[in-house]
């Protein structure tokens, strides 16, 4: 065999075996790859927001179970109004903050509730998860006049990322969703 095909040989057979062995390491460090369960979480559409989790369910994020209450948001049913002496304190924000592939406990409000719970001596805390995946700040705006009626927290959180600040359609009046509550005096 001349000199030519010989190097040609080598080559290929270097290359396969780098191949077959960088597989074999990135199989071996890599996570594998996420299993999707179904039914996936379900929306329904709102004329102020776009969508909105669809009520009652339960169905997967990615591969961790999830449960939405009948006011469509994250988590158990809330009463109107929190216990006496518990904390209650809303946590807006998008799919982020819904924990999109993570358990309930996963999420920042749930962590968020962990802590307080745990460093909070006498006191009690609550947070609901009012995390709506694929949302921005305009529907924020509007979530949070619907839920302050809804749940009556004492605080709120809105997280929010550079993607989640986009100009309020045309076809969304300013004020829709929007109600005057004696809460929202309290909020900073």
């Amino acid at each position: 065999m001349n000199t030519c095909k010989q190097n040609l040989l080598l080559f290929f057979v270097t290359t396969l075996v780098a191949v077959l062995l960088a597989e074999w390491v990135l199989r071996q460090v890599l996570p594998a790859p996420i299993v999707w369960k179904y039914p996936q979480e379900s929306y329904i559409h709102d004329s102020q927001t776009g969508h909105w989790l669809a009520s009652s369910q339960q169905a997967y994020t990615h591969d961790k179970p999830v449960s939405i209450n009948s006011y469509g948001v994250r988590g158990p049913e809330y009463s109107r109004n929190p216990a006496a002496g518990v904390y209650r304190l809303l946590a807006l924000g998008d799919s982020q903050t819904f924990g999109n592939g993570l358990v309930r406990e996963d999420t920042w409000p749930g962590q968020l509730e962990a802590l307080l719970r745990k460093r909070g001596g006498s006191a009690a805390f609550e947070v609901i998860n009012a995390g709506l995946p694929a949302s921005d700040t305009w529907q924020h705006e509007i979530m949070l006049g619907r839920l302050l009626e809804q749940y009556n927290p004492d605080y709120v959180v809105l997280a929010f990322y550079v993607n989640d600040f986009s100009v309020r359609p045309a076809h969304v009046a300013a004020d829709s969703g929007m109600q005057r509550s004696p809460l929202a005096s309290r909020l900073v």
